[in-house]
């Protein structure tokens, strides 16, 4: 039950947003601030109360994306389903509804703690926005997949959102700092948001077959195989420009070369996913590409570091 419910909740890639918030924490927002002594808006035990409304919200959508794409999955992944072999679909939707309201009122609680009431209005426009991309938006070519890549470019801005009051102290001491701090969350959030949309495309092509046996009208089955591997191809070149262009920017605010080195690194997997789509045809080679693009993600979270 453990491990079906691990599965269900999709656990690898909660730890992938977790590590994205608290390294962005650590090592872009707490670094700088504590340069003029400033404490954050939210200390360590808060901010971990907003990492995990984060992950409700995601683990949700993951759940709820299950439920209702059951009838694709039987044909895509028959024996990797986990609602109707091991969890019911009524047990689903009770641990669904059960992580939205549990969220939800964490996100109240912070959202009154600091008066930033951002984060309240915040949760329920992401709660909506992850059921009706697997409700609706999910069958509508590009459509949903752009909703999915905002999301996850999310994960990274509510972080600047939550200590914005921080900032904006921080600008009136060090301008330069606080631009750092700004641009640095808006790279990353540029990055989520292409490598999701370039992971999302490979998927949709990965799925093809049990799309369209399901009757849905996904971005591969409108535009076919050749205009989406074309699209993921151009997300490709557009990722390789924007860490080309971040590492002259970044440059001159780091002594080492780590951080350059580091977004050179990125561009390999890149690359290999650029080639893999220029030739691949089959499910089995776009699953493959799809982890590729889950591991340039995780390389991408962890070049965070370079960031101190």
């Amino acid at each position: 039950m453990i491990i079906a419910l691990a599965r269900l909740i999709r656990l690898p890639n909660l730890i992938i947003v977790a590590l994205t918030q608290y390294l962005l924490y650590y090592f872009v927002f707490l670094a700088n601030f504590r340069v003029h002594d400033l404490k954050p808006v939210l200390d360590l035990t808060h901010f971990s109360l907003l990492v995990l409304v984060t992950v409700m919200l995601t683990a949700g959508g993951n759940v709820i994306n299950d439920v209702l794409d059951l009838q694709a999955d039987k044909i895509n992944k028959p024996q990797k389903m986990v609602i109707s072999r091991y969890i019911s679909r009524r047990t689903a939707l009770w641990i669904y509804f059960s992580l939205q309201a549990t969220g939800f009122f964490i996100a109240v609680y912070l959202s009154f703690l600091t008066g930033n009431q951002r984060l309240l209005w915040l949760y329920p426009a992401a709660s909506i926005g992850l059921y009706t991309y697997s409700s609706y938006f999910k069958r509508i070519p590009l459509a949903g997949h752009l909703l999915i890549s905002v999301y996850c470019a999310g994960v990274a801005l509510i972080i600047w959102v939550a200590e914005f009051p921080n900032y904006v102290a921080l600008y009136r001491l060090e301008s330069d700092r606080a631009l750092m701090i700004r641009n640095v969350t808006l790279f990353y959030s540029g990055f989520a948001f292409i490598s999701t949309l370039l992971r999302e495309l490979i998927k949709v092509l990965e799925d093809e077959k049990g799309d369209r046996l399901a009757g849905y009208r996904t971005t591969a089955i409108v535009w076919g195989e050749m205009k989406v591997k074309g699209l993921g191809i151009l997300m490709g070149i557009i990722l390789i420009l924007l860490l080309s262009i971040s590492g002259i920017y970044f440059r001159p605010y780091f002594e080492s070369l780590d951080l350059v080195i580091g977004l050179g690194v990125l561009m390999l997997p890149i690359i290999l996913i650029i080639v893999g789509l220029s030739k691949i045809t089959t499910s089995s080679n776009f699953k493959q590409l799809s982890r590729l693009t889950k591991l340039l993600m995780l390389m991408g979270i962890l070049v965070l570091i370079f960031f101190r």
